[in-house]
């Protein structure tokens, strides 16, 4: 796998946890209220917040540490960092 390949894949994850920072209540209450299966929980999260279930897994793999104000900057700083070193490879 090339290093613009991982970055791409790294992207995918960050900017799945901005989504499940910036949608918490949503998360929160679909985690809650979805009876059943993990996998029906996945669904949810993918047809609400318009996901795919690779991002869907990722925030269901999140812990609740990672919604802390303090992590959500370091999230989006992340996030940046990575789009720019992507933008170089267009370069």
């Amino acid at each position: 796998m090339s290093e613009l390949e991982n970055l791409r894949g790294q992207r995918q994850v960050v900017a799945a946890m901005l989504v499940a920072a910036n949608n918490y209540q949503m998360v929160m209450r679909i985690c809650a209220s979805t009876t059943g299966e993990i996998e029906d929980v996945t669904r949810s999260l993918m047809k609400e917040l318009d996901i795919s279930d690779f991002e869907a897994k990722v925030i269901l793999d999140m812990q609740m540490k990672k919604f802390s104000p303090a992590s959500i900057a370091g999230v989006r700083a992340e996030l940046i960092e990575i789009d720019l070193k992507i933008e170089n490879f267009k370069l």
